[in-house]
């Protein structure tokens, strides 16, 4: 679908591959985090664990396949100056990312509209713009609505390395896949207490020290996103975000217990500062994952859909709560985004006709 004007020319291709490193020093752990990519060593075979995974659109395809087809410098002339593009078009667009049916994507068609909404509410006719379903503006939004999930995945495996670097038991292999066995089992990620004997007695579902951390995630990054008004009838309770903070929860304590995500200690030295005396060593927690694990639609749309259908029983006061809280994690600072990841994937559907799982049944009735 194209509306009004040319087709603007595409910048030069280019492909890259990377794997995701997190790196946490000490005291406190959580505002020590920071994110950074290794190269990858070599080309993945098959992902055998697809297998059983729902079917993404013709249109989803993995970032790591997918060519630098547009950049900023493809956007119409006069969009990224000041910070409106960036500031408040990007934000709004994934607050409405995060409401979807899934947060992997939907059709292109759908999102190229809801981009010209978007772009009339933030520029208000002071730039022109074609809008074209994989033009620069479609696809550049795209690569930003990346960003916002690899900064949700991001957020999960900083929280858990925060976690790890202050339990003793987890120095040893067996102790970490014991770690990663005990949260992803009855999905006791999800619960703010767990102390009773029976998971039926789990309460504060949704509302753990995990996913609220995470989830803050989404609320910075939609930090700016402004009201449209074609949009005034939409419902914008961020299912698919809360939903997406569950799963990348759940993709970081299964490759845990499957020895793809794995933790080290070094000792660094801080920078030291201009007449300033030597700092003294700090410990640093690096936390790796196997280079083939992406967080992707294809390897992890199964748990996507199962959780979303239970956070869609989430009570309209529990929702009020979580974002309260969630809240006090959201840095009062300038909106940062996430950086390049080749981490992606998208769908068109919402299978709530999908045949139900017992590994997550007993979610989808809210306590």
């Amino acid at each position: 679908m194209i509306i009004e004007g040319p087709l603007l020319k595409p910048a030069p291709k280019r492909t890259t591959r990377m794997s995701s490193l997190i790196i946490l020093s000490d005291s406190p752990p959580a505002k020590r985090a920071r994110v950074v990519n290794m190269p990858r060593e070599d080309k993945p075979g098959p992902d055998k664990s697809a297998i059983n995974a729902p079917k993404p659109s013709k249109s989803a395809v993995n970032s790591s396949e997918k060519p630098a087809k547009y950049s900023n410098d493809d956007l119409p002339a006069g969009c990224n100056n000041g910070s409106q593009w960036r500031g408040i078009l990007i934000p709004t667009y994934a607050k409405w990312y995060g409401t979807l049916s899934t947060p992997w994507g939907t059709k292109p068609a759908i999102e190229t509209k809801t981009l010209r909404w978007l772009w009339d509410a933030t520029f208000d006719g002071t730039i022109p713009a074609t809008f074209e379903e994989e033009g620069p503006i479609h696809y550049v939004s795209g690569q930003r609505m990346t960003e916002w999930r690899s900064g949700i995945a991001s957020a999960s495996l900083m929280s858990i390395t925060s976690l790890v670097s202050m339990d003793p038991s987890c120095r040893t292999k067996e102790g970490l896949i014991a770690f990663g066995e005990f949260w992803l089992a009855d999905k006791r990620y999800l619960f703010k207490d767990i102390s009773a004997d029976d998971k039926s007695g789990y309460t504060g579902m949704w509302q753990s020290h995990f996913i609220l951390k995470v989830f803050a995630a989404h609320l910075h990054f939609i930090q700016g996103a402004i009201d449209v008004p074609e949009l005034a009838d939409h419902d914008f309770t961020p299912k698919g975000a809360l939903a997406l903070s569950a799963v990348s929860l759940h993709r970081a304590f299964t490759l845990i217990t499957e020895g793809k995500l794995t933790f080290s200690v070094e000792t660094t030295k801080p920078k030291q500062k201009k007449n300033s005396a030597s700092g003294s060593s700090k410990p640093v927690w690096k936390a790796k994952i196997h280079a083939g694990e992406t967080f992707s639609f294809a390897r992890w749309g199964f748990e996507t859909r199962h959780l979303l259908k239970a956070a869609k029983q989430i009570p309209p006061h529990v929702w009020d709560a979580i974002i309260a809280d969630a809240q006090q994690y959201v840095k009062e600072t300038s909106r940062k985004h996430a950086s390049k990841s080749t981490e992606s994937g998208e769908s068109d559907t919402d299978d709530d006709g999908e045949e139900e799982d017992d590994e997550f049944t007993d979610l989808f009735n809210f306590r």
